[in-house]
């Protein structure tokens, strides 16, 4: 598909939707026309490569915006709080929660007070800053340029687990007591503060959810 053909589908298909749209409509159409898009190989000539894309960036942000999470409209950890997940240029290799090993590799590259993540895993692309809130978790809040995902990663001796919660992990008194915005299906978190957030972490992990996946540290 070329870049006018992206820019066709986007003005027939998507530009009547707005961001919020999308974690409310999985299974619709939205999610059939940008399978379809990401399938055909784009070819980028020189003239349109900027506007084709970010139109690319775009589809692949609303295509992880379908997912339920955490979430937010606004930055909740500032520069001044960040902390430094990992050194620069360290790389983790995933592992099944059942135990079985991966090809799939991450690597975590220092950004000003972000990290820039490469490699071949599905969080690979992203640009994460972090913050710790204790007991060897880290909260990641992952930017886009529609909102905020938040993540957790909890160390534990040789490895890390990965957390990628939605509001059905938290109980109906959890999101009352936590004051937390929720859409009609339950199943995104709008927060507003990093209270919030850490509050609704440590609820989920009360409350019993396994990580979505393990890193170990790459063999040197």
């Amino acid at each position: 598909m070329t870049a006018p053909g992206i820019q066709s589908f986007w003005n027939r298909h998507l530009a009547d939707v707005t961001p919020f749209d999308y974690a409310r409509r999985k299974g619709s159409k939205v999610n059939r026309i940008i399978s379809q898009v990401l399938r055909h190989t784009v070819r980028v000539n020189r003239n349109a490569g900027r506007f084709a894309l970010k139109r690319i960036l775009t589809l692949v942000v609303c295509a992880f915006m379908l997912c339920s999470c955490f979430v937010s409209k606004e930055s909740l950890i500032e520069p001044s709080q960040a902390s430094q997940f990992l050194p620069s240029g360290t790389e983790l290799r995933q592992r099944e929660v059942n135990g079985a090993e991966s090809d799939q590799y991450v690597i975590f590259t220092q950004r000003g007070t972000d990290y820039a993540l490469q490699g071949n895993d599905e969080i690979a692309g992203a640009l994460i800053r972090f913050l710790d809130i204790g007991n060897g978790r880290d909260i990641g809040q992952v930017k886009s340029e529609i909102v905020y995902r938040y993540i957790l990663f909890k160390s534990d001796h040789d490895h890390f687990a990965l957390y990628e919660p939605d509001c059905r992990n938290l109980t109906d008194i959890d999101r009352e007591n936590l004051g937390v915005a929720v859409d009609s299906e339950n199943r995104t978190c709008y927060f507003a503060s990093i209270e919030q957030l850490a509050g609704a972490f440590t609820a989920i992990e009360e409350n019993g959810l396994r990580p979505t996946r393990y890193y170990y540290p790459a063999p040197n």
